[in-house]
């Protein structure tokens, strides 16, 4: 990348400091085709894109944008044709010196969390470059003032907002001085408030001169700021032309235009077509109600091979098709725009792994997968296909939760010192489901199923773990089956010790949430109602959904002064809520699956020492 020192002036007079202009290079795809096994995922693409200038891509998920990008610089190697930088091919150039000539930027920002800002932006400038440290260190100084972000050199990317992150992020490829920058959806991930600074920033590099090929779902920012607007569908690219020619005239791009997933349909949000795998208690008490309440979702497709449920599902929801198997609802992907899972945990990685490949949007209920090395795996295909994976951690938005959320941020019981949280039945019998059955190795046992709930509430309380310890038995009549019982003690970051129990053979059950802070303590007993309400078959929309009634508020204070808590609204249909907005591009999927794969990696190292 050559650079040019440019002397601006203010509206004053004044003249600002100098900032570089870029010079980018050209790039030329010819008959790109890009493919994962068997599946064709990019077919015979060609493109050109000029000097200097920015060309956005848009079109339906699964469409190959993402693939396109991995493509260019070689994280996935093409099937065949070519791609050119300033003229020579990129495929005869080595792709770790392909990759400081072509940057590329990720939805998920990609930094190490145990290096400053400072150390992620210059690592790769002394490790691939080899340039002297002291250079290094300069060159990523000088990044990160040009981002914006020379005050937070030295924080970590939990110190970090999600624009912050992002910002680093391009800043470390801005260092490598690159010819090209590539952007993969790089606000997707991002809260609302936070899209437009990072959407200003690269506006800034493509005004400087900056080559970018820019992957997005921002339909504004693609009008704005793109010299060129490439629609894809289908591994193909059906449109390419100026943004007034694709949005104002087009020729052969439908006139539902993508948005981040979903489409637009005479400017409103076109129903997410759904289906639901599994209709036992994940698919029929949670998912299926909470999708035919929100208008936002259309339930077209439920999957149940047992011929009870198949009839019950038929009686509830007509207006769905109700076939046997995951492969019959897969014949009808066209059809489809998301899949959620409610089956058993050794069956996620496979169907969400095919539902990624058919370029549906996905759904997993929890536990997540049954390896953090499968869960890191769908992520990255996730990924690659340019589609939300998303975890339903119901649990997060349970009555008493909330509540307890709600009585820390106001410091209500000052500075906490411990945490003890349980979930306990007594069913001696078992749960007359898989949990009975399916195996540890399979993502059986109590503590992938209710650990994959109670430590996601730790950590979305009291931050990162620093230090884990776990206790496991199995109660039941077979001496070879998985846990039924299981304790887990935390050390987070932040100095706060939590305490889980999880025990489906608890004759007498210990209160839900027990807090003890400087100022006062809180307690909880009972279970969140949500669950038991939907099965009873209240809607979402009932005025008393979530409501919890006042005997069951939590008592906060100290012994002999302890006062109840009105409690929060139970809010499982939020997730929906928040899943629907991240599809049509307007915030982040609900769970970040990045979040359920840190639960995993402690639940792997409890088992591991159990």
């Amino acid at each position: 990348m050559n650079l040019t020192s440019a002397n601006t002036s203010t509206s004053a007079g004044k003249a600002a400091p100098d900032i570089e202009t870029f010079h980018g290079s050209s790039l030329e795809l010819r008959n790109l085709t890009m493919a994962y096994g068997d599946i064709e995922v990019l077919r015979n693409v060609s493109l050109s894109v000029a000097p200097g200038t920015t060309t956005c891509i848009i079109g339906p998920s699964g469409s190959g944008k993402s693939t396109l990008l991995r493509g260019v610089n070689r994280l996935h190697e093409p099937k065949s044709g070519d791609v050119l930088l300033a003229g020579e091919s990129a495929l005869q150039v080595k792709p770790d010196i392909l990759r400081a000539r072509i940057g590329m930027v990720f939805q998920h920002f990609n930094l190490f969390p145990d290096h400053t800002a400072l150390e992620n932006v210059a690592l790769a400038l002394w490790s691939v470059k080899g340039m002297p440290k002291a250079e290094a260190t300069e060159r990523a100084r000088r990044r990160l003032a040009e981002v914006g972000l020379a005050e937070r050199a030295d924080h970590r990317p939990r110190d970090l907002s999600g624009g912050q992150q992002q910002r680093v992020a391009i800043a470390r490829a801005l260092a490598m001085e690159p010819e090209v920058m590539l952007f993969d959806e790089a606000t997707s991930a991002l809260d609302p408030e936070l899209v437009k600074g990072v959407l200003n920033l690269m506006a800034g590099l493509g005004r400087r001169g900056m080559t970018m090929l820019v992957v997005t779902h921002e339909m504004g920012f693609a009008r704005k700021v793109a010299d060129q607007v490439v629609f894809m569908d289908e591994g193909e690219v059906v449109e390419a032309g100026t943004p007034a020619e694709l949005f104002d005239n087009p020729q052969r791009t439908p006139a539902a235009l993508p948005l981040g997933g979903a489409v637009m349909r005479n400017g409103t949000a076109a129903p997410v077509r759904t289906a639901v795998v599994g209709f036992g208690i994940s698919g029929k008490v949670f998912h299926a109600p909470l999708l035919a309440a929100d208008p936002h979702y259309s339930l077209d497709v439920i999957v149940t091979a047992d011929p009870a449920r198949a009839a019950e599902a038929a009686r509830l929801y007509p207006q769905a098709r109700i076939v046997p198997t995951p492969e019959a609802m897969f014949a009808q992907a066209g059809d489809l725009d998301l899949v959620v899972l409610g089956t058993p945990p050794h069956t996620h990685f496979d169907l969400a792994a095919t539902a990624i490949a058919h370029g549906l949007h996905v759904v997993v209920d929890k536990p997540f997968v049954p390896t953090s090395a499968q869960g890191a795996e769908l992520i990255a295909l996730a990924s690659d296909g340019g589609v939300q994976l998303t975890v339903f951690q119901n649990r997060r938005w349970d009555a008493d939760f909330l509540t307890l959320q709600k009585l820390l941020r106001s410091e209500a019981v000052g500075e906490v010192r411990t945490f003890e949280s349980r979930f306990e039945w007594w069913r001696p019998e078992g749960f007359g489901n898989w949990r009975d059955s399916v195996s540890l190795a399979q993502g059986g046992g109590i503590l992938h199923d209710l650990g994959a709930h109670l430590i996601d509430q730790a950590i979305q309380l009291f931050g990162p773990v620093e230090k884990s310890y776990g206790e496991t038995a199995n109660r039941g009549s077979d001496p070879g089956a998985a846990d039924t019982e299981a304790f887990v003690s935390l050390l987070h970051e932040s100095g706060v010790r939590t305490r889980l129990w999880m025990n489906g053979m608890a004759a007498q059950v210990g209160p839900r949430f027990h807090v003890l802070g400087s100022e006062a303590g809180y307690t909880k007993w009972g279970l969140d109602g949500q669950e038991p309400a939907l099965a009873a078959g209240v809607m979402p929309s009932d005025p008393a959904y979530g409501i919890d009634p006042q005997e069951s508020w939590g008592l906060l204070g100290v012994d002999g002064g302890a006062d109840p808590v009105p409690a929060e609204r139970g809010a499982y249909p939020e997730f929906y809520v928040q899943l629907a907005a991240a599809l049509r591009g307007e915030g982040p999927v609900p769970v970040d699956p990045s979040e359920p794969l840190e639960v995993l990696k402690v639940i792997e190292g409890i088992h591991a020492l159990a």
